[in-house]
C-alpha cells in the first residue's frame, strides 16, 4: 500500500529522473501548472516580463491572495514567458537552513541546466555553513557561462528568516551574473537593500496595487470563473471595492454568493464590514455551505504543506482522497495543483491558515493524531525529514528521537546542522535525557555552527546525560569536543587533560575521535610552550596512522601543528616547505572526502579552504619575520580574501589573519594602518569569546604604540593588566611579558627588564623555543649598551643573530629600529674589526639595513674611525625638552614646566628628531639613551 501510495503520488518516477537529493519534493523545483481558467491579465504579463529583461532583481510583493504566484505562472505560459528558461523554487520554513536554501536554488537551477553548480552542491554539504554565500564564487563562475538567459523565481520568500540566508542573496544580487535574473514572489519585503538597489536601477517591484483586480477583471472572474454572470454593475463595483480588488477576498465572497438567495444581504454585510473580519466571516461562509465530508476533509487535511490522495487517505482514515483533491480543484476551493499530473496539491496559503486555525478552535485534540497519521504516512514511505517535522507536531518527543537518531549521520554528512539543531531543540528535556548520543550531536551542532557562546553548556549537558548512563563513548567525544572548546580559549592545560581523558574513553573503532583527540593533545602542548611534547605526541600519533614520512603525522591539522611548531622552534625554512605541503594538500579535491578532525578552523582541516587560510597566515607571518614583505602582504591578501565569504567557518582564522596584517603593517612603518588592522583583530578575538587572543593583540598593540611614543597609553594598559610575576612566566603571556619588558627599558625601570629577562630566557631554552630565545637575548643586549655594558652587549647580540641566522630572522631585530641601530652598527664595526665572528657578516648587513641602519653599515665598513650613533649636538633648552620627553611628558606639560609656548615646544621636538635621526618621541629617546644623552637622566624605576 505505502509503495503504491509513493508511485501514485509521483514521487518515484521524479526521484529516478530529477537532479534533485532525495528530500527535495520534485513538485518544489517546477513551476506549478496554470489553472484552466484565468482572468487574462495582458497588460500584467507585460509588465513582468519587462521587468525579468531589464532589471537584476524583481520583486512581486503583496498580501495573501494577490495573485502573485498566478501571475508568474501566467508569464510563464506565455509566448514571452516561453521564450525563457525558468528555474523555480517552492520555499517552506524549513529552508531557514541555508543548506537546505541553496541546496533547492541549485536543485532549480539544474532543471533547466542540468550540469549548472557540478561540485557545488557536495561542497556545500560537506562546509555545513550557515553562510551559503561559500559557494556564491564558484556558483556565480558557472553562471557566467551561459550561453543563454536564465530566471530563477523563488516562491513565498516570506518563510525566510535567516539573516544568513538574505545576506547571502544581497551578495548574489550584487555579483548577479549578466545572465540570470532573480524573481521574489513575497507577502512582505525581504530584508535586502531594497533602497540601494532601485538606486542603481537594479530592482523592478510590481506590487499590491498592481495586483488589484479592476472592475472589469472582478466581473470576468465571477462570471466566468465562479459562474455568477448576473450580478449587476452595481453590486461588482461594490464588491471590488470592499475588497480592494483582493483576488482572494473576490474568489470567497463570490463563493458565498454562488449557493445563496440572499446575495444582496452579503453585499450589505460586505460594505461595512472591517477587511480583517470579510477574511474570517467570509473563509466561515464558505467552509459553512459545503458538505460535512468536505468540511471534515479540509480541517483533517490543512496540517499539511503538499497533499496528494494516498497521504490524505491516510490523515483521515477515509478513501477517497485524490477524488476529493479533484473535486476542490474543480470547484474553485483554494486548492492548487503542484505538478501536470494533478498528483500533488496544496491549499492557498490564506485558506490553510484559516482552516488550521478553525481546526484548533472546534477540535484541538485531534490535531496530535492527524500528525501522527500523516507521520506514519511519511515514514512507511521513506520520507523521513517529513516524517520526523509530523511526529514533532504530535508531540511524540520518544518516537521523534528515534527517528533523528537514525538519520542524523545523514544530516552531518549533508552538512544541515542547522535542521538538526531545531529538531533536537523541540524535543523534551526528559527524552534528550535518555539519549546521550543526541545530546553529544546537539553539542556538535553548536560546533560545527560556530556558536562558541553556547557549546560550553551544550557540552555540559550532554555530559552528565553520558556519566547517568555510563555512555562511555559518547563521554570520550564530549572530551575531545571539550579539548577544542579549551583550545579556543587557549587553555592548554584543560586541553590536555580533556584530549587525554578522551583517548582513555575513546576505544580503537573511534579512530576519527581519536584522531581528534591525539592532534588536540598536541595543541594543548604547543600552548603549554612545550615544543618537545607537541612534537612527540604528533610523530605517536602519525606512527599509529602508519604514515610513510618518518613518522609526520599526514592529516592537514598535524601538519599544520608540525608547522607551528617548526616556526617557534626557529626553523622557519622548515615551516614554509610544510605551509607548501599544508597547501598542497587542500587543494586536492580527494581531500574533501576524509573526515579530518573535527573543528576546521581550529586547525582540524577536513575543509580545504579554511585549511588553505591557516597555512596562509602562517607563511605570511613566515615571510614577515624573513622580511619578504611584499611577498608576506600577497599571502595575507589571498587569505583575507578567502576568509570573506565564509561566516563561522572563518572566525577563529580572522583574528589571527588582522594580527598578522597588524604586525605586517607594523614593520612598514604604517602604525595608524596597524592599529586599526589590530583593532579589527580584537573584535574577532571577541566574537569568539577568546581572551587569549585578545590579550595577544593587545600586546602587539602597544608594542606599536610604544613606537610612536604613545608612552601614556601602554603605561595605562600595563597597570590595567596587573600580571603577576608567575603569570608572567606564563606561555601564553610571553608576548605581553615582553611588551612590558619594552615599557620598561622605554622608562629606564632597567632592574624591573632585567629580572623578567633572565626568568623569560630560562623558560625560553627549557621550552625549546628559538625564536623567542633570539629576540629575549636582543632584548638584554639592548638593556646592556643602554646601560653602558658595551662588551656585555655586544656577546648577548652575537648570541641573538647567530641563534637567529640559520631560521633566517630579520624583523625580530629590525621591528626595534632605532632602539638596536646604533647596537647593531657596533657589532658590525667589531666584527670588521676581528673581534666578533659568528654569525656572518652578510646576515648583521641585512639585519642592520632593515632596521632603518644603512649609514651605520656605511661607517661600520669604512676605513678609519668613524663614531657608530653619531648626531648633531643639541642646544640645552633642547637636552631639557628632551630629558621631560624620556618621562612620557605629552607637549602641554613641557610647556608648562619650562614656561614656554606649545608652539615652541613643538619646534623643539622637530629640531631634536631632525638631530637624532628619529622619527617619533620614542625613537628619539631611545637613541639619546644609545648615545649617553640619557644616561641620568631617565624617570626613577618604580
Amino acid at each position: 500500500m505505502a509503495s503504491d501510495g509513493v508511485t501514485q503520488c509521483g514521487v518515484e518516477t521524479h526521484k529516478r529522473s530529477s537532479p534533485a537529493p532525495d528530500w527535495l519534493a520534485p513538485t518544489r523545483i517546477v513551476v506549478p501548472p496554470s489553472r484552466p481558467k484565468l482572468v487574462a491579465r495582458p497588460h500584467l504579463v507585460q509588465v513582468l516580463h519587462a521587468a525579468v529583461t531589464d532589471a537584476r532583481l524583481t520583486l512581486v510583493s503583496a498580501p495573501a491572495g494577490f495573485g502573485k504566484t498566478t501571475l508568474v505562472q501566467a508569464w510563464h505560459a506565455s509566448d514571452l514567458g516561453r521564450a525563457l528558461p525558468l528555474a523555480w523554487l517552492s520555499l517552506d520554513s524549513a529552508d531557514n537552513d541555508p543548506v537546505r536554501f541553496w541546496t533547492g536554488v541549485i536543485a532549480a537551477l539544474r532543471q533547466p541546466r542540468g550540469d549548472l553548480g557540478t561540485g557545488t552542491l557536495a561542497r556545500l554539504r560537506q562546509l555545513g555553513s550557515p553562510n551559503g554565500d561559500v559557494l556564491l564564487p564558484g556558483l556565480i563562475r558557472a553562471l557566467n557561462d551561459l550561453d543563454q538567459d536564465l530566471v530563477l523565481a523563488l516562491d513565498e520568500c516570506e518563510v525566510i528568516d535567516s539573516s544568513a540566508i538574505h545576506d547571502d542573496l544581497s551578495r548574489l544580487v550584487e555579483q548577479l551574473p549578466v545572465r540570470l535574473h532573480l524573481l521574489m514572489m513575497t507577502r512582505a519585503d525581504p530584508p535586502l537593500p531594497v533602497a540601494r538597489f532601485r538606486a542603481r536601477g537594479w530592482l523592478a517591484e510590481i506590487r499590491m496595487a498592481d495586483l488589484r483586480f479592476r472592475e472589469e477583471e472582478v466581473a470576468t472572474f465571477v462570471a466566468d470563473i465562479i459562474g455568477i454572470p448576473d450580478l449587476s454593475q452595481d453590486e461588482i463595483k461594490l464588491l471590488a471595492t470592499r475588497t480592494e480588488g483582493w483576488a482572494a477576498g473576490v474568489q470567497l465572497a463570490a463563493l458565498s454568493l454562488r449557493n445563496r438567495s440572499d446575495g444582496t444581504s452579503l453585499l450589505a454585510t460586505l460594505s461595512t464590514a472591517t477587511p480583517r473580519f470579510i477574511v474570517d466571516y467570509l473563509v466561515e461562509d464558505v467552509l459553512n455551505r459545503q458538505s460535512e465530508d468536505v468540511r471534515t476533509f479540509l480541517q483533517h487535511t490543512s496540517i499539511l504543506d503538499r497533499l496528494c490522495g494516498p497521504l490524505c487517505d491516510a490523515v483521515t482514515e477515509r478513501s477517497g482522497g485524490e477524488a476529493m483533491l479533484e473535486q476542490l480543484e474543480h470547484a474553485n476551493l483554494f486548492v492548487i495543483p503542484l505538478d501536470a499530473e494533478r498528483l500533488w496539491y496544496r491549499y492557498h496559503g490564506l485558506f490553510a491558515e484559516a482552516l488550521r486555525l478553525r481546526q484548533r478552535q472546534t477540535n484541538p485534540e485531534v490535531v496530535p493524531r492527524l500528525h501522527s497519521r500523516a507521520a506514519a504516512w511519511f515514514s512507511a514511505t521513506r520520507m523521513q525529514r517529513e516524517a520526523i517535522e509530523h511526529t514533532l507536531a504530535a508531540g511524540n518527543s520518544s518516537s521523534a528521537a528515534e527517528q533523528i537518531a537514525d538519520l542524523q549521520q545523514q544530516l552531518f554528512s549533508e552538512g544541515e546542522h542547522v535542521t538538526l539543531q531545531r529538531w533536537l531543540g523541540e524535543l523534551s528535556e526528559s527524552v534528550l535525557g535518555e539519549h546521550p548520543p543526541l545530546l553529544v550531536a546537539l553539542a556538535w551542532t553548536h560546533f560545527q555552527l560556530g556558536q562558541w557562546r553556547t557549546l560550553a553548556d551544550a557540552v555540559s549537558r550532554a555530559e552528565r546525560a553520558a556519566a547517568a548512563h555510563d555512555d562511555q563513548v559518547s563521554s570520550g567525544i564530549l572530551a575531545c569536543l571539550r579539548a577544542w572548546w579549551s583550545l579556543l580559549r587557549a587553555d592548554g592545560g584543560e586541553v590536555i587533560a580533556a584530549a587525554t581523558r578522551g583517548l582513555t574513553l575513546l576505544p580503537p573503532d573511534e579512530p576519527y575521535w581519536r584522531q581528534s583527540a591525539q592532534l588536540a593533545l598536541g595543541w594543548g602542548h604547543l600552548l603549554e610552550g612545550n615544543l618537545l611534547q607537541a612534537l612527540q605526541v604528533l610523530v605517536a600519533a602519525g606512527q599509529s596512522d602508519g604514515n610513510r614520512l618518518t613518522g609526520e603525522p599526514s592529516s592537514v591539522g598535524s601538519i599544520f601543528v608540525l608547522a607551528e611548531v617548526s616556526r617557534l622552534r626557529g626553523e622557519l625554512h622548515h615551516a614554509l616547505d610544510l605551509c607548501n605541503e599544508l597547501l598542497r594538500l587542500a587543494g586536492d579535491p580527494k581531500l574533501d572526502q576524509s573526515p579530518g578532525t573535527p573543528l576546521t578552523t581550529m586547525r582540524g582541516g577536513w575543509v580545504t579552504v579554511p585549511a588553505r587560510i591557516d597555512a596562509l597566515v602562517l607563511q605570511a607571518e613566515v615571510m614577515r619575520e624573513l622580511n619578504q614583505l611584499s611577498a608576506a602582504d600577497d599571502l595575507l591578501h589571498e587569505a583575507l580574501v578567502l576568509e570573506a565569504p565564509y561566516g563561522h567557518l572563518a572566525t577563529t582564522t580572522k583574528g589571527p589573519s588582522f594580527l598578522v596584517r597588524g604586525r605586517l603593517l607594523a614593520s612598514q612603518n604604517k602604525a595608524t594602518e596597524a592599529l586599526e588592522a589590530l583593532s579589527r583583530a580584537a573584535v574577532d578575538a571577541e566574537s569568539i569569546n577568546s581572551e587569549p587572543l585578545r590579550e595577544l593583540v593587545e600586546a602587539f598593540a602597544m608594542r606599536v604604540r610604544l613606537r610612536v611614543g604613545d608612552v601614556p597609553v601602554v603605561v595605562d594598559w600595563s597597570e590595567r593588566v596587573g600580571r603577576s610575576d608567575a603569570e608572567l612566566l606564563l606561555y601564553r603571556r610571553e608576548a605581553e611579558a615582553l611588551t612590558l619588558v619594552r615599557l620598561w627599558l622605554a622608562r629606564a625601570e632597567t632592574r624591573r627588564a632585567a629580572t623578567l629577562l633572565e626568568q623569560l630566557q630560562a623558560a625560553a631554552e627549557a621550552g625549546g623555543r628559538s625564536g623567542s630565545l633570539a629576540e629575549i637575548l636582543s632584548l638584554q643586549a639592548r638593556l646592556a649598551w643602554e646601560s653602558g655594558a658595551r662588551d656585555r652587549a655586544l656577546s648577548l647580540l652575537a648570541r641573538a643573530l647567530a641563534l637567529a641566522e640559520p631560521g633566517g630572522y630579520v624583523r625580530l631585530f629590525a621591528d626595534e629600529g632605532a632602539l638596536l641601530v646604533p647596537l647593531l652598527a657596533e657589532f658590525a664595526a667589531a666584527q670588521r674589526s676581528g673581534h666578533l665572528i659568528p654569525p656572518s657578516p652578510e646576515y648583521v648587513r641585512t639585519v642592520l639595513v632593515a632596521a632603518g641602519g644603512e649609514s651605520g653599515w656605511d661607517a661600520a665598513h669604512t676605513p678609519g674611525d668613524s663614531a657608530p650613533g653619531a648626531y648633531q649636538p643639541l642646544s640645552a633648552r633642547e637636552l631639557e625638552v628632551l630629558r621631560l620627553m624620556a618621562t612620557g611628558a605629552p607637549n602641554e606639560r613641557i610647556a608648562a614646566d619650562l614656561v614656554i609656548g606649545v608652539t615652541t615646544v613643538k619646534t623643539h621636538v622637530n629640531a631634536i628628531f631632525r638631530k637624532l635621526g628619529a622619527s617619533n618621541r620614542f625613537e628619539a629617546v631611545a637613541r639619546a639613551r644609545a648615545v649617553g644623552l640619557l644616561k641620568t637622566v631617565g624617570p626613577p624605576t618604580q
